[in-house]
């Protein structure tokens, strides 16, 4: 994997409910199954990785452990929204980079990351910066040899690998890159503290669609239809608390829960164009 390429997410448009004959289509989305990140079952290691930059707040104690407590309360909820899917064998675990000094690590980025997003070929400089952390905090030489390195000492075959930037005081962002190509592994970076976008990003990379108002979807009107069928998806409305929100039956296929869907949805789900 030596491109470097990036496909945020897809959102699909909803147009008409005819039928609820079952149907099984695993090509209605690429972004299904795909990648390091397939079906979100089994064992499942989410690595984390405190990072700061000269664009974001410094990393205290207090920082660092109550964003620790939203991680755990993100996979908690998922776990449990798992087993109300019938899907038993879901278990994370979560572990934090950490050095014998300290539990984050500096690498400069001069830009903030919206901007950088913002240009053409934003991604592939997200992607460099990347790569330069997981050389320095495991003496490799990109991400794709750091979840290699985890997956085999974790005895893992999935591995959520999650960058988070500290935004106190400032507006949060998320942002999953490299879902839709094997050209590259997919990760998340994370500025927020909200357990609902912390959960929704990690069921991004297993191929979760985005829902609402996110920076990479272009296709307003398709989104806001499958906001208007799925309020309370957990893709669909990260303004609420977690305690409020499900995995609806669109996002349980597109993350493996499923096997099939109603063909109410074959004919009103299309591909939307990305701005990434």
């Amino acid at each position: 994997m030596k491109k470097a390429a990036l496909t945020i997410a897809l959102v699909y448009g909803i147009f008409s409910i005819f039928s609820f004959i079952p149907f099984k289509n695993d090509e209605i989305t690429s972004k299904r199954n795909f990648n390091v990140c397939k079906k979100l079952k089994g064992n499942v290691l989410v690595y984390v990785v405190f990072v700061e930059t000269k664009q974001t707040s410094t990393w205290d104690d207090f920082d660092i452990n109550t964003t620790r407590d939203s991680i755990n309360k993100a996979v908690k909820w998922i776990e449990k929204q798992a087993i109300k899917s019938n899907v038993n064998d879901l278990n994370f675990k979560v572990e934090y980079y950490r050095n014998d000094t300290s539990q984050y690590v500096y690498q400069n980025l001069n830009t903030p990351v919206k901007k950088i997003l913002s240009k053409p070929e934003g991604a592939l400089e997200i992607n460099s910066w990347t790569d330069k952390i997981a050389k320095k905090i495991a003496g490799v030489k990109n991400r794709e040899r750091l979840i290699a390195k985890l997956r085999d000492e974790h005895n893992v075959e999935s591995v959520v690998l999650m960058f988070m930037v500290n935004n106190y005081y400032k507006a949060g962002y998320s942002y999953s890159l490299n879902t839709q190509s094997t050209d590259d592994v997919e990760y998340t970076l994370v500025g927020t503290k909200e357990p609902t976008q912390i959960a929704s990003e990690i069921m991004s990379l297993f191929g979760a669609h985005y829902m609402y108002s996110h920076p990479s979807v272009l296709d307003k009107r398709n989104r806001a239809k499958l906001k208007e069928i799925f309020p309370y998806d957990i893709m669909a409305s990260p303004e609420k608390p977690i305690s409020q929100l499900y995995v609806g039956e669109i996002t349980q296929y597109y993350i493996g829960w499923k096997e099939d869907i109603n063909s109410e949805y074959d004919n009103i789900i299309k591909e939307n164009k990305y701005k990434y």
